[in-house]
């Protein structure tokens, strides 16, 4: 079962909160581990969310709330008594209709069992919906002092006549408006669903042509540029991502990808192998050869991380661990070549150049 993602939240998110303390569920002596992570990277035509900055609500059968923050700051596992729970992850909260605000997300409903472990993978896609008009030059001539607006059950949108961007709404039915004097007039209505993008094409008669036609605007939907799903693929790679520190993979997307030259990846610096089958996540670090990365910083196992290699030189010696250890949780964003495996898990070598976070 999945339940919409919610589009607002009605508690900040800026720090995180964990209201179901482990020593409550350490109590009932039965409890169990719920484990959550993003299964891939919400593609996109526009701008590229960062998950680790996602927003996470955790709340039980009753409506407690378990945990609500920053994702990258969420800890790996959480202790909780057996039962049922929500688990939802926003890419921002949205509320009111915004230009150029594509929101992704997903919501699952898990069972914990006692003494065991539910892990959720995460898969996003994009839960509100958008409308873009294309205004026609005559319709510029015709009503050079009207106003066109966009509304919906939360908000309008004034919509220039020389506007590109795309208006975002939570789904459900919108208007388009025009204000002329004073006097408003609706020119279509349409139900938007999540991923919609619907493209109108707007424009009016001339002066002589509009009392044989009786002044009616032209709206005309573009079927070529409606699309209902804006990924294209699930942890794949599309053209440009991963191309700039911008646009770098999370740690889902990169280990998905496959073997790839020159692409950024972000992280946080979680720890260091020694060997194949030794991985250490806490000071002290005994390698200055190779980083372990991961979504967030609490994390403690490879399943979900990625090895880099530090060659020897300046960059190693700026972010190793082990002459560095205060950048321990750090986030990083590194320029490398991804591999299937280094120390046994996906990884990223011959890394040419970092920024750190």
């Amino acid at each position: 079962m999945r339940p919409r993602p919610f589009l607002s939240g009605t508690a900040s998110l800026a720090a995180a909160v964990l209201l179901f303390s482990s020593c409550d569920a350490l109590s009932d002596g039965q409890q169990g581990r719920l484990t959550f992570h993003f299964a891939g990277y919400p593609a996109t035509k526009s701008a590229i969310p960062d998950t680790s900055n996602f927003l996470l609500k955790i709340s039980d059968s009753e409506g407690r709330i378990i945990y609500n923050g920053v994702y990258s700051q969420s800890p790996e596992a959480i202790l909780v008594r057996p039962g049922a729970y929500t688990v939802t992850a926003i890419s921002e909260e949205f509320s009111v209709p915004q230009f150029s605000c594509p929101v992704y997300g997903d919501s699952q409903c898990v069972v914990v069992p006692p003494g065991g472990t539910q892990d959720v993978r995460l898969e996003c896609s994009q839960i509100n919906a958008g409308i873009r008009l294309e205004i026609k030059p005559n319709f510029l001539t015709s009503y050079p002092d009207g106003v066109l607006m966009i509304q919906g059950e939360s908000g309008r949108l004034v919509y220039g006549y020389t506007e590109k961007r795309i208006a975002y709404f939570p789904p459900g039915e919108v208007s388009l408006v025009l204000d002329e004097d004073g006097k408003q007039e609706t020119l279509i209505r349409r139900t938007l669903r999540e991923r919609e993008i619907l493209s109108l094409g707007v424009s009016a008669p001339g002066k002589s042509e509009q009392v044989a036609e009786g002044g009616r605007v032209g709206i005309a939907v573009d079927t070529s540029r409606i699309w209902t799903n804006e990924e294209y693929t699930i942890g794949g790679v599309d053209a440009g991502r991963g191309s700039s520190p911008e646009t770098a993979l999370d740690i889902a997307s990169a280990r998905q990808a496959g073997e790839l030259k020159g692409v950024w990846v972000q992280g946080h610096i979680v720890g260091v192998f020694k060997t194949a089958t030794q991985a250490f996540f806490d000071a002290p670090f005994p390698s200055s050869t190779n980083l372990i990365i991961a979504s967030r910083a609490s994390v403690t196992s490879t399943s979900t991380a990625m090895s880099v290699e530090l060659k020897k030189g300046a960059l190693r010696d700026a972010l190793n661990l082990e002459s560095n250890p205060e950048l321990h949780g750090r986030k990083v964003l590194l320029k490398g070549d991804l591999v299937s495996a280094y120390f046994g898990i996906p990884g990223l070598k011959n890394v040419s150049d970092f920024e750190l976070r």
